[in-house]
């Protein structure tokens, strides 16, 4: 018969996670930033896409 392992303690708090401002939170909530952040990321794919079927 074999016997499971118990599990260790449950971690409920990370007191050494970093913790956003009120800054970082109201950029990563407003739309605009958003659609600026997305669009500038994938230029920088496609840049690496077309930098890649270059010959």
């Amino acid at each position: 018969m074999s016997t499971q392992p118990t599990a260790g303690p449950v971690i409920t708090s990370f007191p050494a996670a970093p913790i956003p401002t009120p800054l970082t939170l109201a950029m990563r909530k407003n739309l605009l930033v958003q659609a600026v952040r997305f669009v500038a990321i994938d230029a920088r794919i496609m840049m690496m896409v077309i930098k890649g079927h270059e010959e």
